[in-house]
């Protein structure tokens, strides 16, 4: 394996880590459909707030997620999947598999 593909490999692994969790991986899903505030991901889950908040901090800093503020509301939070990189993971995985 060439080392490009490596790192390439090392990376996905640390996304992977971070999806490691049914919350986690519903949360892409749910967002795989659109993009969605966080209230609507709460109540979609059942979680509560801090839940919520930490298995979303872990996809943001594994660049999974965006977030931005809703414009019509600024205290509401708008959660997007970075469809690049989840295509990219995608792809990995599907070289990894086969």
């Amino acid at each position: 394996m060439k080392q490009a593909d490596l790192q390439t490999v090392k990376k996905a692994a640390i996304v992977i880590k971070a999806l490691n969790n049914a919350h986690r991986m519903k949360i892409v899903g749910l967002l795989h459909e659109g993009n969605k505030t966080g209230r609507e991901l709460r109540e979609a889950l059942g979680l509560k707030k801090g839940h919520l908040d930490n298995h979303l901090t872990q996809l943001r800093n594994v660049n999974l997620l965006r977030r931005t503020v809703d414009k019509m509301d600024t205290r509401a939070r708008i959660y997007m999947i970075d469809r690049r990189k989840y295509a990219r993971l995608l792809r990995i995985c599907r070289v990894m598999v086969l």
